[in-house]
């Protein structure tokens, strides 16, 4: 008699068909896009996905860091637009040096560009190698804000598309210590005319006050609109207010958007989209100039009847270049619950999403997702957090 592991196939790596669910008044409207967990099987602690879209090589690059203690930064490429990945290459950190990668950067031309806590990484020839220098203090001799999280801006000239300019955001910590009120974050931006290696001093921008990660992208109207992640609001700050397993502060935060209509000089205030719960975005442009999001849901009212935690991979559409978002008909990119419930739920919740606009306008979002993560001996959160992505059509848009 045969056993029930006989039946079981090895599992088929590469694409896999996956439900992709937009809500629409009192309905869901369903499609159909493309998913995988690529480090499946790895048993690896893998998070924080960076990817870039390298149109020379028709190839998608893609930052994560992999393992804790010590926590490193690794590449990985593909030629097939998601469906298949090399194995994952060390950016050469020194070997007692401890740090993820950040702000992954696309200047054209084969010209890569990271950061992790002490250096700024550049890569001439596609990341396939590197190159570091220290991360710049700002000319006043101050440190700079802190980690660049979120990928900075590129303009680029619009006839020789040679890059002019990057900008990129920081953010300190300020006023009291945390969770008193008087406790809240200042981000910062400044701007580099030589792609890169040295740049202007920091602007406290003032509308950001209360605002830690700042990702910037340009519209199709030229504004510069600026995903903001903000603090953590006072309710939760008390952790009686938190729930068991949701109760780390970072889970709790929202976010919202800043525009800038003068090249980042003066910002409007933060419109708040979410004010909890959900945060790290990523957006891209569409050829008619709709702007999509995608963003994690790390808090929401989503537990199931037996108290597991459920989580998303969401995206919103803006039609007036981040002006307003369509809120009632968020997109669900993927979903699961978490395998882990009490103390330790917020294990098994997202980290970051990452998305970038393929060549036939469909679009390819990472994110690390950890929905079978297990506690280590010591009750740190361990193995298989793995990397997921989805290729998948925005609904509405006709593809190439």
């Amino acid at each position: 008699m045969k056993k029930i592991e006989d039946y079981l196939q090895p599992e088929k790596k590469g694409w896999t068909p996956h439900q992709i669910r937009q809500i629409s008044d009192d309905r869901y409207l369903d499609s159909i896009g493309l998913f995988q967990k690529i480090t499946e099987g790895w048993n690896r602690v893998v998070g924080m996905p960076y990817i870039i879209y390298m149109p020379e090589k028709d190839r998608v690059l893609m930052l994560v860091y992999l393992d804790y203690r010590p926590c490193k930064a690794v590449t990985m490429i593909s030629n097939d637009h998601g469906e298949t990945w090399s194995e994952p290459r060390f950016v050469p950190q020194k070997q007692d040096e401890q740090s993820l990668g950040t702000n992954l950067m696309y200047l054209g031309g084969g010209k890569v560009m990271f950061c992790d806590h002490s250096n700024r990484w550049f890569s001439d020839d596609f990341g396939e190698t590197w190159r570091s220098i220290p991360v710049q203090k700002d000319p006043s001799g101050k440190e700079w804000g802190g980690w660049q999280w979120e990928p900075g801006l590129i303009d680029r000239d619009p006839v020789t598309g040679k890059v002019t300019r990057l900008a990129e955001t920081a953010f300190s910590h300020n006023g009291d210590e945390y969770p008193r009120p008087g406790y809240y974050s200042q981000a910062f931006i400044r701007f580099s005319y030589d792609e890169g290696k040295t740049w202007t001093p920091q602007t406290a921008v003032p509308q950001w006050k209360g605002i830690n990660e700042v990702g910037l992208f340009r519209a199709a109207n030229r504004d510069i609109v600026a995903y903001c992640r903000m603090d953590i609001n006072q309710w939760f700050r008390d952790a009686h207010h938190r729930r068991l397993g949701m109760h780390e502060p970072d889970l709790l935060t929202g976010f919202g958007i800043s525009i800038s209509k003068d090249d980042g000089q003066t910002w409007s205030n933060v419109n708040p989209l979410f004010d909890h719960g959900r945060h790290f975005g990523s957006m891209v442009v569409m050829p008619n100039g709709d702007i999509v999001m995608s963003y994690m849901v790390r808090v929401s009212d989503g537990w199931n009847a037996d108290g597991f935690p459920i989580y998303n991979i969401e995206a919103l559409i803006s039609r007036d270049h981040g002006a307003t978002w369509d809120m009632e008909h968020r997109i669900i990119l993927d979903e699961w619950t978490g395998n882990l419930r009490g103390a330790c739920a917020w294990y098994s919740s997202p980290q970051s999403t990452s998305s970038v606009r393929l060549p036939d306008d469909s679009i390819l979002t990472a994110y690390g997702r950890a929905a079978h993560c297990l506690p280590n001996p010591d009750g740190s959160n361990g193995p298989p957090r793995d990397i997921g992505i989805v290729r998948w059509n925005v609904p509405g848009c006709a593809k190439k």
